[in-house]
């Protein structure tokens, strides 16, 4: 983790466009910003492989959907969240993004099994996550 007062964080970013996880990134780095953080961006997992970056992070927030993450990626993450780095995302852009991956799995204790349709009162059909999560 980071030294002295600047917080960083890295925003790992991609995949499928239907998260829209460039638009969906943008809203929250100016928060982030705000709130003292200096802010990387990336468009792959190889940005996981940068031991010495990965040192200097306090939080890693990924949206990346339905990819794949290669073994040096994932070790590089998972030293990481080990040290004390916070992980952080949402909806597939964490629970969807590695489905290969057991060990990526494990270390975000869950998986996206489906997504369902539900209706609104408007009748049309919107789109709710199915998540599940491990224990032991």
């Amino acid at each position: 983790m980071s030294q002295g007062t600047e917080r960083v964080a890295l925003v790992v970013r991609g995949g499928w466009e239907g998260h829209s996880p460039v638009a969906a990134t943008d809203m929250f780095i100016p928060f982030l910003k705000e709130h003292g953080f200096r802010v990387r961006v990336a468009d792959s997992p190889e940005a996981y492989a940068d031991a010495d970056a990965m040192a200097g992070t306090d939080l890693v927030v990924q949206c990346y959907t339905m990819g794949t993450i290669e073994p040096h990626q994932l070790a590089g993450l998972t030293s990481a969240v080990r040290a004390g780095t916070g992980l952080a995302g949402w909806h597939g852009g964490i629970a969807d993004s590695y489905r290969a991956s057991s060990d990526y799995l494990q270390l975000i204790g869950g998986s996206s099994r489906a997504t369902r349709p539900s209706t609104s009162r408007s009748g049309t059909g919107t789109a709710r996550p199915t998540t599940s999560s491990r224990t032991g």
